[in-house]
């Protein structure tokens, strides 16, 4: 089973991302703001990290950078309101960028796309 860290600090918003994914057979961890991703990301390894974009929560200079540098191998999903734009990104870039909808299909797609091409990549390292 694979496991998904979802940063998301709306809770209607988690709880429904929860349920969805926990119906394609996905172990989901939540995480409301930069303290618990880290907290959660250093008590278990997620396959795959969704992350809402424009949380007031993080902070990006330090919660983002000590996330994304300590474990870089994770595929990063930002799921956002907002435009995906690469320059909002600043010094990092996901490996996929979905703009929020009611419907998931496009969310649940690109974690598929992501988590086979993050394994693929593992077996060529092994």
């Amino acid at each position: 089973m694979k496991t998904i860290l979802l940063m998301e600090d709306n809770t209607a918003q988690a709880l429904f991302f929860i349920r969805e994914f926990r119906r394609e057979g996905y172990h989901v961890l939540l995480a409301r703001n930069g303290t618990e991703a880290l907290a959660q990301v250093r008590e278990q390894i997620p396959d795959i990290i969704i992350m809402e974009l424009t949380s007031s929560f993080i902070d990006w200079d330090g919660d983002m950078r000590a996330l994304l540098g300590t474990f870089r191998g994770i595929p990063l999903i930002i799921n956002t309101a907002y435009d995906c734009q690469r320059e909002k990104f600043r010094n990092w870039l996901p490996d996929a960028c979905v703009v929020k909808s009611a419907d998931l299909s496009e969310l649940k797609s690109k974690v598929q796309e992501q988590l086979y091409e993050n394994d693929l990549c593992l077996r060529q390292v092994s």
